[in-house]
């Protein structure tokens, strides 16, 4: 009987999807000269090729030099999904770029469209705001990687995708962004709040 239920363990266990979520929430205020390099991946397995693969990244870069503040939220609530979000404040002589690239991994073509049948989908925002020149620049982009065109200088890669922008300005500026893959975007990061400290009476009452 133990021996039956060890084998069905296993097999629940086999069968199962891995369930797995995680956020991640930073928050940085600082003043002087400061330079910041990110990148946030997100992959799932990938059947046809048996292995884990990568199917987008952001990468960001800011330098600045005055004071800067920013509050910024990952989640991954599953394999191929994440929403990415920031909010930066900035003074001083400021430069920062965002980039994110993404694709499709999977060939399996829909056999009554010839497009790719389960493509990743790319929601961005973004959105810079200067406090003094009172200028406003905003960017939305959909984009569902559907073509069955292999990237030549990434095989396996189907409709690969890129956007770069960079500000470069020496305003006060506010600035937000959103960026989602395979989901919504959501441009209102989470604050993160710090653990307080441990008390002694928690562990050892005696010891105090």
């Amino acid at each position: 009987m133990k021996n039956l239920m060890v084998a069905t363990l296993t097999a629940l266990v086999m069968i199962a999807p891995a369930l797995a979520w995680t956020n991640i929430r930073a928050v940085y205020d600082a003043s002087g000269k400061t330079e910041i390099n990110e990148l946030s991946t997100i992959a799932g397995y990938d059947y046809s090729e048996d292995s884990m693969q990568v199917t987008g990244y952001i990468h960001e870069g800011v330098k600045n030099e005055g004071t800067l503040f920013f509050n910024k939220e990952i989640t991954t609530p599953g394999a191929w999904e994440m929403t990415e979000a920031k909010e930066m404040w900035g003074t001083g002589e400021t430069k920062f770029k965002k980039e994110v690239v993404w694709w499709t991994e999977d060939p399996t073509e829909d056999c009554c469209t010839g497009l790719l049948k389960w493509p990743t989908v790319a929601h961005i925002f973004t959105g810079f705001y200067t406090m003094n020149e009172e200028f406003t620049d905003e960017e939305e982009i959909d984009n569902i990687a559907n073509l069955p065109v292999e990237d030549p200088q990434n095989p396996g890669e189907y409709s690969a995708n890129y956007f770069l922008k960079v500000w470069d300005t020496d305003d006060d500026f506010y600035f937000k962004e959103g960026v989602g893959i395979n989901m919504e975007e959501n441009c209102e990061p989470h604050i993160p709040h710090s653990w307080r400290m441990p008390r002694c009476s928690e562990f050892c009452p005696q010891c105090c």
